[in-house]
C-alpha cells in the first residue's frame, strides 16, 4: 500500500522536478552566476516539486472517511472488526502513507538535482536526453494526423569568414589595448570547444579599474568566453583572483566573477524577493544587505519597479534592474553579456556612466557589439582570430 501510493507522488514530483532544472534552467543558472551552491540554486524548484506531488496525498486525507471509506476499514468492519478500530488503523495507514510518499518525494527530487549538477556545481544537462519513443502526448497531437503540407522558404545568410570552417581554431587577442595601472584582478588561462567542435584558447590578465570588451561575430564564442570565466561551464583552465589560484570554492569564485546572463523570459516573483533569495545565499553570509535602490535612479528605473513583477517590466528595463542587482553585490569582476542589448541610446549611456565611475579594486568584462561603445567605456578590445 505504501509503495503504490507513494509511486504516483513520485511521477509527479520527477515530472516537475526535470522540468524545471532543464526547461526553465535559465532561472537556475542565474542564482548559480550570483554565488549559489545546486542546491540553493534548485530549492524553488524542489519546494513547487514538493507541493505539486503532494496534492493527491493531501486531497485522501481530505475526504477519507466522510465521502469515502477506504478499502482496508471497510474490509475489516465486513470482516466482523469494531468500527472504531478498524477507523483507528485506517488513520495510522493514512499518516504512513503520507509520510512514505512526503520521503519519497524528498529523495527522487534530492536524486535528481544531484544528477543535474557536476562535482563543482556547474548546472549540466547533457545527460538528458528528449523521448524520442512513441508516449501519450505524441498519440493525442492531432497535428500528427493532419500534418501540414506547407513549406516556409529560409532565408539564406552567408557565412561570415570567421565563420566559415566551423572546426579551425580560434584564438582572442587584443585589437587595441589602453595601460593599466590597478593590480591584476584576474589572470586567466582558458582552452575548450565551442559547440563540441571548435577550439577555442583564451589568455587574459585583466587589471582594477579596466573595461575588457570583446567583439565578434554572433556564435562565435563570446558567451562560452564568459560562462568559462565565471566557471558556469566546464573548460581547462587555470585561473586565479587577485593572486589566489583556484583552490577558491567555486561558490566563492562565481560570487566574486558574477556572470550577468541575456535573460530570454521573466523571472519568477518580483526584483524585490530576487534580491532576498540572493542575500539569503551561503556565500554571502555576513555581507551587508544590497543596496539596489541608490542605483536604479542613476540608470533611469524607479525605486517602486522593486515590487513589480518581472513579468510586467519591460526587457530593457529588465536589463537595467539586473545590471542595478549586480552592480550592488559590489564583485571583483563583472562579467556582462551584452549589457545594454535592449536599451535605447538614452538608458544606454546611463549604463556606461555607471561602468565608468567604479574604482580600481574591480574590473568588467563585457562582450558586446557596438564598436563605438567599446571606445567609450573600453580599456581594451579584443577580437577573435584564425590561428594557422
Amino acid at each position: 500500500m505504501l509503495i503504490n501510493n507513494s509511486l504516483s507522488g513520485v511521477a509527479l514530483a520527477l515530472n516537475a522536478m526535470i522540468d524545471h532544472l532543464y526547461n526553465h534552467k535559465e532561472q537556475v543558472e542565474v542564482l548559480l552566476a550570483f554565488g549559489a551552491s545546486p542546491w540553493e540554486a534548485a530549492w524553488p524548484g524542489f519546494v513547487k516539486s514538493v507541493q505539486a506531488a503532494l496534492i493527491p496525498a493531501i486531497n485522501g486525507m481530505n475526504v477519507v472517511g466522510l465521502v469515502s471509506i477506504p478499502g482496508m476499514m471497510t474490509g475489516q468492519i465486513l470482516g466482523g472488526a469494531p468500527p472504531m478500530k478498524a477507523a483507528k488503523y485506517q488513520i495510522v495507514i493514512t499518516f504512513l502513507i503520507s509520510g512514505s510518499s512526503f520521503a519519497a518525494l524528498c529523495l527522487i527530487c534530492a536524486f535528481t538535482i544531484q544528477a543535474f549538477f557536476d562535482h563543482q556545481g556547474r548546472h549540466d544537462d547533457s545527460e538528458v536526453k528528449p523521448q524520442s519513443r512513441l508516449n501519450i502526448a505524441k498519440l493525442l497531437d492531432l497535428s500528427r494526423l493532419c500534418p501540414s503540407k506547407t513549406k516556409v522558404p529560409q532565408a539564406t545568410v552567408a557565412a561570415t569568414p570567421l565563420l566559415a570552417d566551423s572546426a579551425s581554431p580560434l584564438v582572442l587577442q587584443p585589437s587595441w589595448e589602453k595601460p593599466g595601472e590597478g593590480d591584476v584582478i584576474l589572470d586567466l588561462s582558458l582552452e575548450g570547444l565551442v559547440g563540441k567542435l571548435r577550439p577555442l584558447k583564451v589568455q587574459l590578465k585583466v587589471r582594477g579599474g579596466q573595461v575588457l570588451c570583446l567583439m565578434g561575430p554572433s556564435g562565435v564564442g563570446k558567451s562560452t568566453i564568459l560562462k568559462w570565466i565565471a566557471d558556469l561551464t566546464s573548460s581547462q583552465s587555470s585561473r586565479s583572483l587577485r593572486g589566489q589560484s583556484e583552490t577558491i570554492m567555486p561558490q566563492r569564485w562565481r560570487r566574486e566573477v558574477l556572470y550577468l546572463h541575456q535573460i530570454k523570459a521573466p523571472l519568477p516573483g518580483t526584483p524585490a524577493t530576487f534580491i532576498q533569495a540572493v542575500e539569503k545565499l551561503q556565500a554571502n553570509a555576513g555581507r551587508p544587505p544590497l543596496q539596489v535602490a541608490p542605483l536604479l535612479q542613476s540608470i533611469g528605473l524607479e525605486e517602486s519597479m522593486l515590487e513589480r513583477p518581472w513579468s510586467e517590466l519591460s526587457g530593457g528595463e529588465n536589463q537595467r534592474m539586473m545590471f542595478a542587482i549586480a552592480m550592488a553585490t559590489a564583485p571583483a569582476c563583472l562579467v556582462l553579456d551584452e549589457p545594454t542589448s535592449a536599451l535605447d541610446e538614452a538608458s544606454k549611456l546611463l549604463v556606461e556612466e555607471m561602468l565608468k565611475k567604479r574604482g580600481n579594486d574591480s574590473c568588467i568584462i563585457m562582450a558586446t557589439h557596438d564598436a563605438q561603445q567599446a571606445e567609450r567605456v573600453g580599456s581594451s578590445l579584443w577580437t577573435f582570430s584564425v590561428t594557422p
